[in-house]
């Protein structure tokens, strides 16, 4: 017969020492202890090809002696067995029924859509949902909720109001998708005389936003309105951004108290009567309004005017503003016209052209008449003008303690201080008057600096403590290493 190859047991007090064929390996346990149930390895013998060979005989030595401690016999390798032509079979695994069985997870839920819609092709009887869009944008804005973004699809609709404002972490956002005129019914200009009630000249404008929170505007054509293109009155922290605004009779965007309005990336054009942008009243200590990355041009009189109007009540003085990136050109007025406003920043404002029919500077800082609020304790840093009928720069009506470096003026009267009560740095403030190599093509409106020209690394980092903006109109960054640049670019 085959010969199997054996192994010696654990020498233990109490277990067997004698050898045992190794296909057990199941010690002997003592007499009187229980055995544990946990599977155990089968040991399958494989079979040798060739001829049995007996095994090898060793006599008893010292050296060899059977009676060796069980440290000196360490369990068998791998390798071991492998030598032996031993394979391991492990023991089968325990069987598990279907009661027994992990479910699987549940899928993840579907993405809901929580936007609502409002198309040309819709009605205002449906749910507002992707597929059952309503028909009007004023049926949207009485059922908006915090939180809810309104999709307009492209088309043409009538005015709307909002009824109810979001909050600070969940605005209501009214988004343009594509081509969305809004235009008075009819795409007729009512006349403004036609109103007889502070409502009846609300409803003159095409979005108005009356004592609702935290409204965002994005993306809309505004055209055509017997007011203003958009209003905001009595709010806090609206948004108006994106949009195009053409043509309005009086204002093109307007705000009155308004606190915390943020004013960006908007064209503003052909309104009639006034001023393309106009940030007017407060009543709040610090109103913080944000104009940026607007485009004003084409409008009546000024391009964007801040005026804390006190004659309508409150503080009567706009406070904290920050008026940046802005392009303002060819207003029949001023470029910027800033009415009792204090403590605000104007930087990096490209300002051209301006004054056609009148005007007092491309930067005008007064009072309002018989306010007694000039102002005062603003900082004007880092913009262009280019202001051949007017004057770049002027101070009247008690603007004082204004500080005013490394802007880049060309007119015949870069600045005028009337109150002569202002800092105004004389080296890093570029006065001119011509713009001959100056700029790289200024009748097609590219006041980029040539790389040699006088506004080129003379500007300082910072003047009586206030900080000159380190990024450019266009989002550059300034040369820290060799001077910035004066003007906006």
């Amino acid at each position: 017969m085959l010969w199997a190859p054996v192994v010696w047991a654990q020498y233990e007090a109490g277990y067997t020492n004698k050898p045992v064929p190794y296909s057990s390996t199941i010690l002997v346990p003592r007499v009187g202890v229980p055995q544990v149930g946990v599977p155990q390895m089968t040991i399958v013998d494989v079979p040798v090809a060739g001829t049995p060979q007996p095994p090898v005989v060793i006599p008893p030595s010292p050296l060899n002696s059977p009676y060796k401690p069980a440290a000196a016999y360490p369990h068998p390798t791998t390798a071991d067995l492998a030598r032996r032509n031993v394979q391991i079979v492990a023991p089968p695994l325990p069987s598990v029924t279907v009661g027994t069985q992990v479910p699987l997870p549940a899928p993840p839920p579907a993405v809901v859509d929580k936007n609502r819609y409002v198309a040309p092709d819709g009605n205002d009887a449906n749910d507002g949902t992707n597929g059952k869009p309503w028909r009007t944008i004023q049926h949207a804005a009485e059922l908006a909720k915090p939180g809810d973004i309104i999709v307009v699809r492209a088309g043409t609709y009538e005015p709307f109001h909002t009824m109810r404002g979001g909050t600070a972490a969940k605005p209501i956002t009214f988004l343009a998708e594509g081509n969305v005129i809004v235009g008075p019914p009819g795409g007729l200009r009512p006349a403004e005389k036609q109103a007889k009630t502070l409502p009846e000249l609300y409803r003159l404008d095409n979005i108005h936003i009356h004592f609702c929170d935290y409204i965002v505007i994005d993306g809309f054509k505004v055209q055509r309105a017997g007011r203003c293109g958009i209003c905001v009155v009595d709010s806090r922290g609206v948004v108006l951004r994106n949009n195009v605004v053409s043509d309005a009779r009086i204002f093109g965007i307007l705000t009155g108290f308004a606190v915390e309005v943020q004013i960006l990336n908007n064209k503003t054009s052909g309104t009639l009567e006034q001023h393309g942008i106009y940030v007017s009243n407060s009543r709040d200590e610090h109103d913080n309004p944000i104009i940026r990355g607007n485009e004003s041009y084409a409008n009546n009189y000024s391009g964007i005017q801040v005026n804390g109007d006190c004659k309508s009540g409150g503080d009567g003085s706009i406070s904290g503003a920050i008026i940046e990136n802005n392009i303002i050109h060819d207003n029949e007025s001023k470029g910027l016209s800033l009415i009792s406003m204090s403590d605000s920043v104007v930087q990096n404002n490209l300002i051209y052209s301006n004054g056609k029919t009148s005007g007092a500077a491309g930067i005008h800082l007064t009072d309002e008449i018989s306010c007694g609020r000039p102002s005062s304790g603003n900082v004007i840093v880092n913009n262009t003008v280019d202001e051949p009928t007017m004057a770049g720069i002027r101070l009247t009506d008690g603007a004082a303690d204004n500080i005013i470096f490394n802007n880049l003026i060309v007119s015949p009267h870069p600045v005028v201080d009337e109150v002569n009560d202002n800092k105004i740095d004389r080296l890093s403030n570029v006065l001119l008057q011509s713009d001959a190599g100056v700029f790289i093509n200024p009748l097609l409106g590219d006041f980029r600096l040539f790389s040699a020209g006088p506004a080129n690394g003379v500007g300082l980092p910072r003047y009586y403590l206030k900080p000159a903006p380190i990024m450019n109109c266009v989002g550059k960054p300034r040369q820290l290493i060799s001077g910035f640049d004066a003007g906006a670019y």
